[in-house]
C-alpha cells in the first residue's frame, strides 16, 4: 500500500511548481481556508458536480421545452398581438428538434459516457466544449431562443450548467496533469493520460488551452507548446479559411508575442505580418504588429521565474511525479525499513475489536488502517454530504483558479453516519473527540473534501495550524492527531504523501491514514508534512477528522524521553 520512491527534480516538475506558485504570489499560506464560494461557483472543481451533470437527461428536458413551444406556437399563431414572435418560435423549434435527435442518437455512445464517468480530463474538456458549442449562444440570445430555455434545461436540478469559465478551468487542469505526469503533447492530443484513454483533443482545443488559459498565467513555454501544436498541420502559404476551426490570426499573434518575449524579434515580426495578412480587419492584431514592429509601447508577456520556487515545493511535486512510475514496487522493497510491520490494533473502547493496521513510520508515527469504513458506510456518507459542499480555493492572484476543491465540515449531530465515523476515529486513536457547538470540543467536525481534476493540497505542518479557530470559532489549539479516510478510488494521482518521510499512499475506498502530529513527550513533529498530489483521472474524495491537543494532552502526551515513539508507548 505504501509507495517509497527516490526524488528526481526534472523540467516537468518545475512547470507544475510554477503553475501552483502563480496562485501563491499574492496570498499567504495561512489564507488557504479563507476564500469561500458557493457550491455552484464552478462545476469542474469536484467529481460530484461532474457526475451530477453527466448523469442528467438533457434530451428529456429539451423535449419538454419543444412540447411547450409547440403548444405556445398554436396559441400565438391565432393572436395578432404576438405575430412577430411566430418566426422566432418556428426557428427555435426547427433547430431544437435537430439537437434533440442528435441527443437521442448519442445516448448509445457508451464509450464517451463511460470515459466521462471515469472523470478523464480530456473527456470532461470535450463534453463542456460540445455543450458550449450547442448552447452558449442560444442561452444568451433570448429573442430568438426564448426566455425560458435555461429554465427547461435546468429542470430537475440539472445545474450548474457548464460555462466558458469551466472550460478554461479544465483546460488549466489538463496542463497541470501534463506537467505532473510528464505527458507528451502527442498523447494528450489523442486523449491519453498515461495509458488511460479519453476523448481526443482537437487543434482548436490546443488553441483554447494555449491562448486563453496558460498564456494568461505567464507560462510562455507551456503556451508555446500548445499553440505550436494548434497550427502545426496548417500550411501558412496555402491557407483555406473555410477549413479553420479557430482564430488562426490570433494564434499567430500570440506566438509572435512569445517570440518577442524570448528576444527573437525577427520571428515575432514575421509571425505578426502573417497574422495581419490573414485578418487585416482585426484591430488588436494590427495594433500589436505596429507596436512590435517599431518597438514602442510593447506590453511584454508576464513570465514567472522558475528559480524562485522553494525547495520543499519542488520536492513535493517531484514526489507526485514519481509515484506513478511502474517500477515503484521494486524501489519500495529496497527502501522498506525492518521495523515497519502489520498488526491488529486494539480498540480503545470495544473489547475484542481490532483494526488491521500497517505501520509505515514509527517516528513520526504514520499508519494505514484497512477497511476502516465498509462499502455501505462510504456510500451513505457520500450520499449525505457531497451535495452540501462549498467551493474553496488556494490563495493566489485570482479567485477563479483551478486549484480549488469543494469541501465542508459536519458536526456529529448532522447524521448518524457522521457521528459513527467520529467515534471510530476516537476509538482507533484512543484520543477523546467529544464535540459540541459551544466552547467545549476536543475534536473538530468531520471535514469532507471532494478534489476536482488537478485538485491538490500542498505540504503543511498540522501541529502549527489553528484548526479549531477555523472550524469552531474558538481557540483550542492544533491537531494532536489526524485520521484521513478515502471515500473513492483514484485511477491516477490523488495520493496522500509525506514528503520528508518518502511515503506515498494510494487512495483506496474505505482505507484510513493515521498520523500523530506530536511526539509522546509533547514536542511537535518537525518533519511531518502531509499533502495531496494532483488528481489526474478519477475521483479523490476524502474525509478528515482532527483530534485536538488541548484537552487531550494530559493523557495522550505522556512519554518521558524525546526518542520515545507512539509504538513503544503503546507497548508499555
Amino acid at each position: 500500500m505504501a509507495r517509497q520512491m527516490p526524488m528526481v527534480w526534472n523540467v516537468a516538475s518545475r512547470v507544475l511548481v510554477v503553475l501552483v506558485v502563480l496562485l501563491l504570489l499574492e496570498g499567504a499560506w495561512c489564507q488557504i481556508l479563507i476564500k469561500v464560494r458557493t457550491t455552484e461557483g464552478s462545476m469542474v472543481t469536484s467529481s460530484y458536480s461532474i457526475r451530477k451533470w453527466s448523469s442528467a437527461n438533457l434530451a428529456e428536458n429539451l423535449q419538454r421545452f419543444i412540447e411547450h413551444e409547440e403548444i405556445r406556437l398554436k396559441v400565438i399563431s391565432n393572436s395578432s398581438a404576438h405575430e412577430d414572435e411566430v418566426p422566432f418560435v418556428e426557428r427555435r423549434l426547427a433547430e431544437f428538434k435537430v439537437i434533440y435527435a442528435d441527443y437521442v442518437k448519442n445516448v448509445s455512445d457508451t464509450k464517451f459516457k463511460d470515459s466521462l464517468n471515469q472523470f478523464h480530463p480530456t473527456t470532461i474538456f470535450a463534453a463542456i466544449r460540445n455543450f458550449l458549442a450547442t448552447w452558449e449562444e442560444k442561452l444568451a440570445n433570448q429573442t430568438i431562443y426564448g426566455k425560458r430555455l435555461r429554465e427547461f434545461l435546468e429542470y430537475n436540478d440539472v445545474k450548474p450548467l457548464p460555462t466558458r469559465h469551466d472550460l478554461e478551468k479544465i483546460g488549466t487542469a489538463i496542463t497541470v496533469v501534463q506537467a505532473a505526469f510528464n505527458l507528451s503533447m502527442a498523447d494528450l492530443l489523442q486523449g491519453l493520460v498515461r495509458d488511460i484513454q479519453g476523448e481526443p483533443l482537437s487543434r482548436a482545443d490546443c488553441y483554447d488551452i494555449g491562448r486563453k488559459t496558460v498564456l494568461k498565467a505567464g507560462l510562455i513555454d507551456t503556451a508555446l507548446e500548445w499553440l505550436e501544436m494548434s497550427v502545426s498541420t496548417i500550411d501558412l502559404e496555402k491557407i483555406d479559411a473555410s477549413q479553420l476551426t479557430f482564430n488562426l490570426s490570433d494564434a499567430l499573434a500570440a506566438l509572435a508575442r512569445i517570440a518577442y518575449r524570448k528576444k527573437d524579434n525577427e520571428k515575432a515580426i514575421r509571425l505578426y505580418e502573417k497574422a495581419v495578412e490573414i485578418d487585416p480587419e482585426n484591430p488588436g492584431v494590427y495594433q500589436g504588429y505596429v507596436k512590435h514592429r517599431f518597438g514602442r509601447n510593447v506590453e511584454l508577456l508576464t513570465v514567472l521565474d522558475r528559480e524562485k520556487v522553494e525547495p520543499w515545493r519542488k520536492k513535493f511535486f517531484d514526489r507526485c511525479a514519481n509515484v506513478s512510475n511502474s517500477d515503484w514496487r521494486e524501489e519500495e522493497k529496497k527502501l522498506l525499513k525492518p521495523n515497519l510491520r502489520c498488526r491488529l490494533r486494539k480498540s480503545a473502547n470495544v473489547p475484542y475489536q481490532f483494526y488491521r493496521e500497517e505501520i509505515l513510520s514509527t517516528i513520526p508515527f504514520v499508519s494505514v488502517l484497512y477497511n476502516f469504513l465498509s462499502a455501505r458506510e462510504v456510500t451513505v456518507l457520500r450520499n449525505r454530504t457531497l451535495d452540501q459542499l462549498k467551493e474553496k480555493v488556494l490563495p493566489g492572484n485570482s479567485p477563479n483558479t483551478m486549484w480549488g476543491y469543494k469541501t465542508s465540515y459536519f458536526y456529529d449531530d448532522h447524521d448518524e453516519i457522521v457521528r459513527r465515523v467520529s467515534q471510530r476515529a476516537s476509538d482507533v486513536t484512543a484520543i477523546n473527540a467529544s464535540q459540541s457547538k459551544t466552547s467545549y470540543s476536543l475534536g473538530e467536525p468531520l471535514h469532507v473534501i471532494d478534489y476536482g481534476i488537478s485538485g491538490l493540497a500542498l505540504p503543511h505542518a498540522e501541529a502549527q495550524r489553528k484548526y479549531t479557530a477555523t472550524y469552531m470559532g474558538i481557540i483550542r489549539g492544533s491537531r494532536l492527531a489526524t485520521v484521513q479516510v478515502f471515500l473513492s478510488d483514484a485511477l491516477l494521482g490523488g495520493e496522500t504523501v509525506f514528503v520528508d518521510l518518502n511515503i506515498t499512499i494510494t487512495p483506496v475506498k474505505g482505507l484510513a491514514v493515521l498520523w500523530q502530529n506530536y511526539k509522546p513527550n509533547g514536542e511537535a513533529e518537525q518533519n511531518l508534512f502531509p499533502a495531496t498530489c494532483p488528481l489526474a483521472v478519477g475521483e479523490n474524495i476524502v474525509i478528515e477528522k482532527g483530534l485536538w491537543r488541548l484537552g487531550n494532552d494530559r493523557h495522550a502526551l505522556c512519554g518521558r524521553k524525546r526518542k520515545t515513539s507512539h509504538l513503544t508507548l503503546e507497548s508499555a
